[in-house]
């Protein structure tokens, strides 16, 4: 009778513990699908905006140009699109595309950056808040 016993425990304590580690499975199982999910929603998105900039390459280059009257030409780096939450009272995603500018000169090779808020209802750039930064060579030298 006590060997009956002892082996219902160790069985019931068994299928307990395969219960737990099936269940654990499973969920990791699922959350695996999840992130796969996410993984190729966020990647659709980007393929999105990235489509979105280029049909729209030529107003961000006269943008540049604008600013930076001596640049002569303007190669973007669509690799480098990157979406980021910014902070403070309201929040928002912020997109940001780098690239490199050339001067009259031809030997100027700087590397820029901009960045656009997206909107919230499609999740497109916004082009009308297009902020331009460059880093490298004295700003003089692309200035008017």
């Amino acid at each position: 009778m006590k060997n009956k016993r002892v082996t219902l425990i160790v069985l019931s304590m068994a299928m307990v513990f395969v219960l737990i580690a099936g269940v654990g499975i499973g969920v990791k199982i699922h959350m695996n699908n999840q992130l796969k999910h996410e993984k190729t929603e966020d990647k659709k998105l980007e393929e999105k905006q990235i489509k979105f900039l280029k049909e729209h390459e030529q107003e961000l280059i006269q943008y540049i140009k604008y600013e930076r009257p001596k640049v002569t030409s303007v190669k973007f780096d669509w690799n480098s699109v990157d979406i980021q939450p910014v902070g403070g009272a309201f929040n928002r995603n912020s997109l940001s595309v780098t690239g490199r500018v050339n001067t009259i000169k031809g030997v100027d090779d700087n590397e820029f950056s901009l960045m656009m808020d997206v909107n919230d209802n499609d999740e497109l750039p916004n082009l009308e808040t297009v902020e331009f930064t460059m880093t490298g060579q004295t700003l003089e030298n692309y200035k008017d």
